[in-house]
This record gives structure tokens, sequence and C-alpha cells, in this order.
């Protein structure tokens, strides 16, 4: 307070309710400060009041009842989407267990089945008793059936008759 009346930074911290009781004592007393302070306050009253009635004048206004029904409203939906969300993710945590091991169980049966077929593939050559390009060398007579791509000389069945007579 300066020179016995309140300062307009006074003024400002009485109406945001900063009240010392030596400032409330100067209000009740003091005829000036106290008809300034209440032409303040009925003036933020009427704002206020303007305030609230343009608020329900706009388009989807609801009264501060509706309001709290809303919120309560919208509280709920979004504990149900937490619920709903949580056991979403429980079911995909649940099926990834089973779905990795059946994944896993195919891929090693894939790869089993290429092991066999490698294996037999290395036991028929293995097995063999000479090596394919020699294999005419047995059988003189199969000349004429063996392969071209397997690298023997086929000889033409005429010069064949030919030589036997």
């Amino acid at each position: 307070m300066t020179g016995g009346h309140l300062s307009s930074e006074g003024m400002c911290r009485w109406l945001a309710g900063e009240r010392s009781a030596e400032v409330e004592r100067h209000v009740r007393e003091c005829s000036l400060c106290g008809a300034e302070v209440a032409r303040l306050e009925g003036a933020l009253a009427r704002f206020g009041g303007s305030v609230r009635e343009w608020s329900a004048a706009q388009p989807g206004a609801q009264s501060p009842a509706a309001w709290r029904a809303d919120r309560a409203a919208r509280k709920w939906r979004a504990v149900r989407l937490r619920w709903s969300l949580a056991a979403a993710a429980l079911i995909v945590l649940a099926a990834i267990p089973p779905w990795k091991n059946a994944r896993d169980r195919r891929i090693a049966e894939e790869a089993a089945r290429a092991d066999d077929v490698l294996m037999e593939q290395v036991n028929a050559q293995v097995s063999r008793t000479v090596p394919v390009t020699l294999e005419p060398l047995l059988n003189p007579t199969a000349w004429e059936e063996f392969p071209a791509a397997a690298g023997a000389v086929q000889v033409p069945t005429s010069e064949k008759k030919g030589e036997e007579r």
C-alpha cells in the first residue's frame, strides 16, 4: 500500500485471492479502495457471466453437468479401450510361441529332407563300381545305348553289324 491506498498491484493480488489481514482491514475501512475493489469484482463477474452465456450459445454447447457426464463416459471408454488393447496384446503374445515352434519344426523337416536327398546322391556315387565315364568299358555291347552326354563315342549300328560278319 502506497500513500494509504491499495496500488494496482495490490488490487490485482486482492482479486487473485492474496489477502493479508492488514489489506482486508483497509478495504473494509477505506470507502475509496472498497469501491474500486467492488467495481473490479463486478466487472470480472460480468465478464465471467458473458463468457458462460457465449459458451452456452455455441453449437454443441453443454452444461457443466453434461461435461462431467461426458468426461465420465470418455473415461469409461478409455478404460475399455485399454483393456481391449491389453487383451489383444495377450492374445498375440500367446500365439507367438506355437507359431514359432511350428515354423521351426517345418524348417527342420525341410532341412532333414534336403539332407536325405544329399545322402542318397552321395551313396549312389560312392556305391558305383566304376566312374560314369568308364561304364561303357564294362559292357561293350551296351555302347549304342549309352548317352552321348556321358562322353562315350557312339558307333552307328550299321557299322557294328558289318564288323560282326
